[in-house]
């Protein structure tokens, strides 16, 4: 398969698609082999696979989300796909596709409105020339808007033009004709902007990936989660390897749970810059506040955070923000003390993959100081019944948790729960009092619950701040 993914050092083309030799175009010479078809299956939201038929031939069983079934070579004119459900010889859905030679057939199994549908989409099966590269672009998500796609050397700042008209969900039960790209094999990024938007915000970024000469794919917008983009391309190949070109983006927020301090601005530098305009990241974050998730390119930063406005950082960190993943960097810490209490920057990797059906994916965060400075061997998150004085723990949730950091993530039924903290290796006291937290969480989220402010404020190491302790819910997903 071609390498669809290598990070080059030295850019080979570092300008726009039209200056690499490239062209746009929504048609393409047929070849001469005899037509194939095939079925992938982009169902996000399937609740069975699909056993498939060509012509009543099986040609593949258990067809799940991501798969696609082998290529089956068909004489020219109609043929009958079938979709059944697996130990069932009932189909779900059947769709008639006429078939030419020169094309490959792909029909994509997808959900609009709840019911399976199809889109079949016709590629080329003629060799592409050396040295050149062709992308087959197809738009497979109903709840997706219009995209504009812009394809460039891998280290362009600027987007230049778009490589070919707005790209929008291309309808159910149809046979769109793919927008294509043929470009001398090489170097690229692709980029995405919501069509209309004036401000060029880019939704998805590949980041720079590398073309093969002979490079034939077909690429899918279809749905995904815990990503800076709420869809990837999807990419099949001339020989029906199936992959996947995510968004590169490093998704990052900023907090700020430094007890009793003002607002906080956020700088992502890299190394050797220093703030400045371009590099602000966040501003203004208050205390015992987070903000949105922002993309960003993976990459090492020199994260600085000084007061709003100001520009010398009160604390700085270097920081690694590795491609395809979410990341919390919070501020915590006091002012004037020394380490482990005195201000840093924690970086928590996060997980923002939907939770199962019905419940919320929950992570813990210990970002007080001086609890961990009363009770160095960390504290339980636990729910309670606070009519209940004898026995009130009803579930143990993360153990152990030490300052500062982060648990994992527990798969926790949506609904009202009242939360409390409890020393490690006890069950009492029930911090923060003996009557917990009211929180509720919210079905089909992530969330964080972060311990934030002073156990014992304006005494002892928070002798300045006076921020009580508190348990603070944010819906992070």
């Amino acid at each position: 398969m071609p390498a669809l993914y290598a990070v080059m050092a030295a850019a080979a083309c570092a300008f726009a698609l039209a200056s690499c030799g490239g062209g746009g175009s929504n048609a393409d010479a047929a070849g001469t082999a005899p037509p194939a078809v095939r079925v992938i299956d982009v169902d996000y939201n399937a609740t069975t696979d699909y056993d498939i038929l060509v012509n009543n031939a099986s040609v593949a069983t258990n067809l799940a989300f991501g798969m696609a079934s082998p290529l089956t070579t068909e004489g020219s004119g109609s043929v009958s796909v079938e979709f059944e459900p697996p130990n069932t010889t009932v189909d779900a859905l059947s769709v008639s596709v006429a078939m030419a030679t020169g094309y490959n057939y792909s029909v994509f199994a997808l959900e609009d409105n709840s019911a399976l549908v199809t889109l079949t989409v016709a590629t080329t099966n003629a060799t592409v020339p050396t040295n050149q590269a062709r992308l087959s672009f197809i738009h497979a998500m109903p709840s997706q808007g219009a995209l504009d796609f812009y394809i460039t050397g891998p280290t362009a700042t600027d987007l230049g033009s778009m490589s070919f008209p707005a790209l929008a969900y291309a309808g159910d039960n149809t046979s769109p004709a793919p927008d294509v790209v043929v470009m001398a094999s090489g170097d690229y990024r692709i980029r995405a902007v919501a069509n209309g938007d004036s401000t060029l915000t880019v939704v998805y970024d590949s980041g720079p990936i590398t073309l093969a000469s002979g490079t034939d794919l077909l690429m899918a917008v279809v749905p995904t989660s815990g990503s800076a983009s709420p869809f990837t391309l999807m990419t099949i190949d001339d020989s029906n390897n199936v992959a996947w070109m995510p968004d590169q983006r490093v998704e990052a927020r900023t907090g700020n749970f430094v007890p009793g301090l003002g607002g906080l601005d956020t700088y992502l530098d890299p190394p050797g810059d220093a703030n400045s305009s371009t590099t602000l990241f966040t501003s203004d974050v208050s205390s015992g506040s987070v903000t949105t998730y922002q993309g960003v390119l993976p990459g090492s930063y020199i994260a600085s955070m000084p007061q709003t406005g100001q520009v010398n950082a009160y604390v700085s960190s270097t920081v690694s923000l590795t491609a395809a993943s979410s990341t919390s960097l919070f501020a915590v810490g006091l002012p004037n003390q020394a380490s482990p209490y005195g201000l840093q920057i924690v970086s928590l990797t996060d997980n923002l993959t939907a939770p199962q059906t019905g419940y919320t994916s929950l992570r813990m965060a210990a970002l007080s100081p001086d609890l961990q400075y009363n009770y160095p061997d960390g504290v339980d998150v636990v729910t309670i019944d606070p009519s209940n004085t004898t026995a009130p723990i009803t579930g143990r949730l993360a153990t152990a948790l030490a300052y500062p950091g982060g648990s994992g993530y527990f798969q926790v039924a949506g609904g009202s729960y009242t939360f409390a903290v409890v020393p490690t290796g006890r069950d009492t006291p029930l911090l923060p009092s003996s009557s917990g937290v009211a929180l509720s969480l919210n079905a089909g989220s992530v969330q964080t619950l972060a311990i934030a402010g002073c156990l014992h404020p304006a005494t002892g190491i928070c002798g300045n701040a006076s921020t009580q302790l508190e348990l603070l819910i944010f819906t992070d997903r």
